[in-house]
């Protein structure tokens, strides 16, 4: 039954493949433009209806677009109710990236790296806090190739076990390969939360010693 879908929808998107590219482009672009759920679902599928690096291209030039588009909504319409609705959260945003300043370029991809920031947070409020557009845009470009190559690499094996279920057993492996790479950024937060933790300890004992010697 599964099988039978999917060749439904390849022979669909076959006959029709400009509607096909236009419906996932202007869908995905939506989505991440108002910081709406679903992408995650669309760059997994990009990988079942397209070859690998087509779907990767596909997926970097949506996203890149769509957070760019948010970026910019927030800068022009949401500036007031972004910063009343997030108060801390854009305090200590803001607070990191001035700590960054220098560096800014390399920082932003590490935010598109790091499970600690979520991206839609980020979209919405680089605006804010001084991040150039043109670094934001090659940072969130550059940042989220990882994750998309994951999601796409995903689709691709679902795609195989479906249609060619000789080649299960290696596709059946290679999903199971990529569970432990999903669980690294799980790891990498506990491990960043906890230095991130102590940095802040450290930097309140030295700014009550720094009172205390005043």
């Amino acid at each position: 039954m599964v099988a039978e879908l999917w060749l439904c929808a390849e022979a669909y998107r076959e006959q029709n493949p400009g509607f096909m590219v236009t419906a996932f482009v202007s869908l995905y672009i939506a989505l991440q433009s108002f910081a709406i759920p679903g992408t995650i679902i669309l760059s997994i599928l990009s990988g079942a209806l397209y070859p690998l690096a087509q779907a990767q291209a596909l997926v970097a030039l949506c996203a890149t677009i769509g957070s760019s588009t948010c970026y910019l909504l927030s800068f022009m319409f949401g500036r007031v109710i972004i910063k009343r609705k997030f108060p801390e959260a854009m305090a200590s945003f803001k607070h990191k990236i001035d700590r960054n300043r220098d560096h800014l370029m390399f920082f932003m991809i590490f935010l598109r790296l790091t499970p600690l920031v979520p991206n839609a947070f980020v979209n919405m409020a680089s605006s804010m806090v001084g991040i150039p557009f043109n670094i934001f845009f090659m940072g969130t470009m550059l940042g989220l190739l990882p994750a998309n190559f994951i999601h796409a690499q995903t689709g691709r094996s679902l795609r195989n076990v479906t249609v060619q279920p000789e080649a299960r057993w290696g596709q059946m492996a290679v999903l199971f390969g990529l569970q432990f790479v999903a669980l690294l950024p799980v790891l990498i937060k506990k491990k960043l939360g906890k230095v991130i933790d102590v940095e802040e300890e450290e930097g309140g004992i030295a700014q009550g010693e720094d009172k205390k010697d005043a």
